[in-house]
């Protein structure tokens, strides 16, 4: 038997303690390699795979560069970034599914007039239960970011739950992979 029990108390007071060099590097690592794990179960596992075979490098970036920085935003847990990069990667599905059309995206057009856009250039009736659901998925998406996304300056800096940026991370990708891929 020991000769000294610690109490519940004791054994949760970490200030009496110090964390070595090494103690906090593996700390840290464990953190960013969980964040990191959270960020891939929200943004699937297909979509990075989807960036368009045989489309030209400019539109292939144009997908990659808000895909990085959703990922990087979902990494650092930053979640008004999130949803302002969700936003940035459907607006750029939508206006590469338009010019892969060969049509010309219609300048100063909000998300939802070009989300409409992009689903008629890939050929989708507007009346399908599918068709109004994504629109209806981006128009949600769009008002979500003019309330709590980067992208527009507020007075105050909205509260964002990890629950809305989750949600708005993975919706996105959700509406950028069906513009993106053909049938």
């Amino acid at each position: 038997m020991p000769e000294h029990w610690y109490t519940d108390s004791d054994l949760y007071r970490f200030s009496d303690y110090r964390l070595t060099d090494g103690g906090h590097q593996a700390v840290t690592r464990e953190r960013l390699r969980r964040r990191q794990n959270m960020a891939d179960a929200v943004l699937g596992t297909t979509f990075p795979g989807l960036l368009l075979d045989g489309v030209d490098e400019p539109r292939k970036r144009a997908i990659a560069e808000p895909f990085r920085r959703l990922r990087a935003a979902l990494d650092n847990e930053h979640w008004f970034d999130v949803i302002g990069a969700a936003k940035d990667l459907v607006e750029a599905a939508c206006k590469v599914t338009i010019e892969l059309s060969g049509a010309i995206p219609t300048p100063k057009a909000d998300l939802v007039a070009l989300a409409k856009q992009a689903q008629r250039a890939r050929g989708d009736d507007e009346a399908t239960p599918l068709s109004r659901s994504v629109t209806a998925t981006v128009q949600r998406l769009a008002e979500l970011r003019n309330d709590m996304g980067a992208g527009h300056g507020h007075s105050e800096l909205p509260e964002v739950a990890h629950r809305a940026g989750k949600l708005a991370a993975s919706s996105a990708c959700g509406v950028a992979a069906y513009l993106l891929t053909a049938d």
